[in-house]
């Protein structure tokens, strides 16, 4: 079987979530013997010297709309042309849209991931015109590609229900497999104060990380001020942010505002092996989104690393910890109710899984070993399925 996926943005020029699900996802192909072609996006120029052999580069000058498109029609369309492959795996659908009409695509399945309702996630950000031209806009694009799409990979049920109400997709043309974790890379420690030693952390501090593209859907105001109130009860608390984004000097504000010096820190962007301590270091993680949390990766690589994960019950991020502990999920995502959950966590913190149990889950929950082959099986029955109706319309003519 052979599988061309395309398009998220290349991971080591831009270390976000997505991105990182990606390369993580082409690493687990690779260590799987698949036969695997990935195009990404690139920043510089100078990066596509530096790709490997089974990654395509797309670079442009150009950044608007139907600039992106052309290049990405080309790009696409040239792999496409070759006639070698017998899956279409797209990723995000502003890379995927201009290909669509390929001649190669009558008779290839197209198996699209839905890492998120792009134009909905976009307009959290947005205001006034300019979030209604964005949206109508990305909604488009989106469709476009959606209604050529045989099956949909979705990494929780929570996306699975919004491509169902908002996109107007068949449940049966959508399959729920969770993201994988690199368990070799995210690992525990048995010396916690020798990691908050290199990263330059208190020792003897109760340190809270929370892991987020720095946005405003991903709850981290309210996250502060629910710090603010619970550093009456417990002096000793310590918010790291880690991540970068548009509300960073927003965050900072709010932080000096509410006196919160001693209590809230930011790492900025940090190394891909800083995070993995990052996490080690910490007593619990946070993840205090608002709204559309499509899986968390970030609770699964925390949990990895042996460090339980408070977050709010929100998409994949309820569905990750419920099977957990639900003594882990906070009721609301409202300033009070994250007092209220992490004081509840703060105050018993024997009462939550021991990094044993958060390791043993992910092991047996969220490994690329156990998620490679379930998507394998979804890529096989849409080639399947294709097949057949290739055989039947020859039969009819």
């Amino acid at each position: 079987m052979r599988v061309l996926a395309t398009g998220m943005e290349w991971f080591h020029e831009n270390p976000g979530g997505l991105p990182r699900y990606f390369a993580d996802y082409l690493d687990a192909w690779r260590r799987h013997d698949g036969d695997f072609k990935a195009v990404v996006q690139v920043r510089n120029r100078a990066t596509l010297q530096d790709l490997p052999t089974d990654v395509r580069g797309v670079y442009s000058e150009q950044t608007d709309t139907l600039s992106i498109r052309r290049l990405w029609k080309t790009e696409i369309g040239a792999e496409l042309g070759q006639g070698k492959y017998d899956v279409w795996n797209p990723h995000f659908a502003y890379y995927a849209w201009g290909a669509m009409s390929h001649p190669a695509l009558r008779d290839m399945p197209v198996v699209t991931h839905f890492h998120g309702p792009w134009a909905y996630e976009s307009a959290v950000e947005y205001s006034g015109v300019l979030k209604q031209v964005r949206f109508m806009l990305q909604k488009n694009i989106e469709r476009r590609v959606y209604r050529q799409s045989d099956r949909f990979i979705v990494l929780s049920e929570s996306f699975k229900q919004i491509l169902i109400d908002n996109y107007h997709v068949p449940p049966r043309q959508i399959h729920v497999i969770p993201g994988g974790v690199d368990v070799d890379k995210f690992h525990p420690v048995t010396d916690r104060e020798k990691v908050r030693f290199e990263l330059g952390l208190p020792t003897h501090r109760t340190v809270l990380v929370c892991v987020r593209r720095l946005a405003r859907r991903m709850g981290l105001e309210r996250l502060i001020q629910a710090v603010s109130s619970l550093a009456k009860d417990f002096s000793e608390i310590l918010l790291v942010v880690v991540g970068t984004g548009e509300l960073a000097s927003e965050l900072r504000r709010l932080v000096d505002e509410l006196h919160l010096e001693k209590h809230v820190i930011f790492a900025g962007r940090v190394s891909d092996d800083n995070l993995t301590k990052y996490y080690q270091a910490a007593n619990f993680s946070v993840v205090p989104s608002i709204s559309f949390e499509g899986f968390g990766l970030v609770t699964t690589e925390s949990l990895a690393c042996g460090t339980p994960v408070v977050g709010t019950r929100v998409g994949g991020t309820q569905e990750i910890l419920q099977g957990l502990s639900p003594n882990l999920l906070v009721s609301g995502t409202e300033i009070s109710d994250l007092v209220e959950g992490l004081g509840t966590v703060l105050s018993h913190p024997s009462e939550m899984p021991g990094p044993e149990r958060c390791r043993e889950y992910v092991l047996e929950n969220y490994t690329w070993d156990v998620i490679i082959p379930q998507i394998q099986s979804v890529f096989h029955s849409a080639i399947g399925v294709s097949a057949k109706q290739m055989a039947y319309v020859a039969a009819e003519r």
